[in-house]
């Protein structure tokens, strides 16, 4: 019996330990079944991959904007693979994601800060360790959240007044890496025209911009010559450098008119006078006209190719005589001929009479009383007294410019206008032109003893000289318009004109020829201060013309340099839109760090910022030197050529590294050993001038493996 209660109370123990061994079990494999269940659903049923947590897709995800991206690493049976602790390489549509290599996993699974640059629709982002792979769902990239426009085409256009450009005037909105803003609000003005223009006006005043992120308008210009300037800006929004500023040129319409200077001319009789043409188009704007055709319809005298007319010897009135004609346009002139002597024969034959007749007692004939010369022909000055006698003209009288007796002084013309020519003056930026001024009295004389002072706005250029009947204005880099005074001053007074200056731009054809530019600058956005040394750091340079333009298709090369010459990388990517961007890093610290751009050959600076840290050592500078250049041999056109001729350098460096410092710590052990044992000085100085020689023998073969390898 006792016996047998042993055994059952043996089987009940050994029941109740199997149970509760059971319990346990069931309750770790419930455990082990819930997480393998929960790394099944991260994993989503996908082995050997790397698998993204796509919920960062459910945010927007803004270009330049950093978010979190969670990855995991599965196994083969579709399990979170807890021993992987590496690295994973990323990749994206755009090219742009920062970091593109994750740092290390823990446990098969890594969350981090990443960064895309350029705007897509859609993008998706690749991870890739070894044989392990996979891809994100895929998600939109918007553009950043700063917004430019940029200039595409249509400045520095030149068309007839009254007409439409040819070209469209194209604007493009983008953001601070270059991605095109679609369906953003640009609105277009007309600020400024020549004085007296009416009838200038665009196509449309307001517009979206397109998919591209371009918005176009087309320009009508006015009726008056001259400069017209168009803005395009970004109505509304977080507009950084918003303004486009085009130049447009207005040049004369068609002839229409032709005006004969002067109109009606007195002359005496054989005497020359010079006739001028002038063109005009529909809104009465100068036409700069060929020399016209000359000719004389109802007699009166003679006239050349140049205008020069030749008063006949017939006295009297020709009306519309002088005739000059461009083509179907013509004008003509009035011409009165003046005697040039009254009586002169009678004269004569009366003191022949007289002296004959003394004997014969004829009475002579009366000398008829002389025709008056008309005031305008002298300027108002008294006909002297020997000019009534019948006496000839002198013959500076029979010139185009009267001038008045000796008895009378210069001082009696009096200035009534002056006039400046070229009227308007035209001139391209940064080019030069010559004008000129003339002084005339009321009846449009010539006045040639005046003095003529000039006088420039500031900002249209300097001129060669202040004084004298001419001058060159030379003409400031910035397209707009000015004002040149000229004043004439002689002993009465002073008359003073003032003529507007209108500097052209260069077109946009000529500026893009060769270096894809036609002046300009880089501008470096504010770097923010401080940052730190060997921390990557954000830098926008924008390439802009000399009107602070953003060169929309601007595409050069950018190199940078810093104040400590550590600023990695020193070369980059092309611009895009006008815009480069990227991550930059400075190596060493300094309080006061400036950035420089370069790019065909346009120049810029950035502020100044503090690169806090601890200096690197001699070992660090040298690793990032050899980092830096490698990654240039990586970028490089020729990859293949960069790395052979770095190896080159290596193995050449190295060589001789280590074959110099051999060389010198056998010498010093050398003498040394020699120190201690003098006796054995013969051995040891073999011994060491063998050793030399291998070493020099190494450091030859290091030269010749880098000239192969070159």
């Amino acid at each position: 019996m006792f016996k047998a209660a042993q055994r059952r109370q043996r089987y009940v123990m050994r029941a109740a330990v199997f149970l509760i061994a059971a319990l346990i079990l069931e309750y770790y494999g419930a455990i082990s079944f819930g997480l393998v269940s929960a790394q099944s659903t991260q994993c989503g049923g996908k082995t050997n991959a790397v698998v993204f947590n796509n919920s960062f897709t459910n945010s927007t995800i803004t270009a330049g904007l950093a978010f979190s991206l969670t990855i995991y690493v599965c196994n083969s049976i579709s399990q979170i693979d807890t021993t992987f602790n590496g690295t994973v390489n990323l990749v994206d549509g755009t090219n742009t994601i920062t970091p593109n290599l994750t740092t290390n996993f823990t446990n098969g699974v890594w969350t981090g800060i990443v960064t895309i640059t350029k705007s897509a629709f859609p993008d998706t982002i690749t991870g890739f360790e070894n044989s392990f792979t996979g891809i994100s769902t895929a998600f939109n990239v918007n553009p950043g959240n700063e917004e430019f426009l940029s200039l595409i085409s249509g400045s520095a256009q030149s068309g007839q007044v009254g007409a439409q450009l040819p070209g469209s005037l194209t604007v493009k909105a983008i953001d601070q890496f270059g991605n095109p803003i679609q369906n953003i609000g640009v609105n277009f003005a007309i600020p400024g025209y020549p004085p007296g223009s009416s009838g200038q006006h665009l196509s449309t005043y307001s517009t979206t911009t397109n998919s591209n992120g371009s918005a176009s308008t087309l320009a009508f210009l006015g009726t008056k010559i001259g400069t017209y300037t168009i803005n395009a800006y970004i109505g509304g929004g977080n507009n950084i450098s918003s303004g486009v500023v085009f130049y447009e040129n207005a040049t004369p319409g068609a002839l229409k008119t032709l005006n004969l200077t002067p109109v009606n001319a007195f002359i005496p009789e054989s005497a020359t006078l010079a006739f001028s043409a002038t063109g005009y188009d529909q809104y009465h704007n100068i036409v700069n006209t060929v020399n016209p055709t000359w000719s004389i319809i109802n007699g009166g005298g003679t006239i050349d190719n140049f205008g020069d007319f030749t008063a006949g010897t017939t006295a009297g009135v020709f009306d519309d005589t002088v005739e000059a004609t461009i083509g179907s346009i013509g004008a003509t002139a009035t011409v009165d001929v003046i005697n040039s002597s009254s009586g002169g024969g009678s004269s004569g034959g009366s003191s022949g009479g007289s002296s004959g007749g003394g004997s014969s007692g004829i009475t002579p004939t009366p000398t008829p009383t002389p025709t008056v010369i008309p005031s305008n022909l002298l300027t108002g000055t008294p006909i002297p007294s020997n000019l009534l006698s019948g006496t000839p003209f002198p013959s500076n009288l029979l010139t185009e410019t009267p001038v008045p007796p000796a008895n009378q002084p210069l001082s009696t013309l009096v200035i009534d206008h002056v006039t400046i020519n070229p009227d308007p003056v035209t001139v391209n930026a940064s080019a030069s032109v010559i004008v000129n001024a003339q002084a005339y009295d009321s009846s449009n004389k010539p006045i040639t003893d005046t003095q003529i002072t000039w006088q420039l706005s500031a900002g249209a250029g300097t001129l060669s000289q202040n004084y004298g009947t001419s001058t060159s204005i030379q003409a400031g880099s910035t397209p707009g318009n000015g004002t040149i005074i000229a004043v004439a001053t002689d002993q009465s007074g002073s008359k003073s004109v003032q003529v507007q200056v209108i500097i052209q731009a260069v077109a946009q054809q000529q500026k893009q020829t060769s270096t894809n530019i036609g002046g300009g600058h880089l501008l470096i956005k504010t770097i923010a201060s401080p940052q730190a040394a060997n921390i990557p750091f954000n830098v926008v340079v924008l390439a802009e013309d000399n009107n602070n333009n953003i060169l929309g298709t601007f595409t050069g090369v950018i190199a940078l340099e810093d104040s400590t010459r550590t600023v990695s990388p020193d070369t980059g990517d092309t611009f895009h839109s006008g815009i480069w961007t990227g991550n930059v890093t400075v190596t060493t610290p300094i309080d006061k760090d400036i950035i420089t751009a370069h790019s065909n050959g346009l120049t810029g600076t950035s502020n100044e910022f503090q690169v806090t840290g601890k200096a690197p050592n001699t070992l660090q500078t040298i690793a990032q030197k050899i980092k830096q250049i490698i990654v240039g041999a990586s970028q490089g056109g020729n990859k293949p050529d960069s790395f052979r001729i770095l190896a080159s350098g290596i193995v050449a460096g190295l060589g001789l590294l280590g074959a110099s410092g051999s060389i010198g710590f056998m010498s010093a052990k050398g003498a040394e050993a020699i120190g201690r044992n003098p006796f054995a000085r013969a051995k040891i100085q073999v011994s060491l001038i063998v050793s030399i020689i291998v070493c020099a023998g190494i450091a030859a073969v290091a030269l010749a493996s880098a000239i192969l390898l070159k």
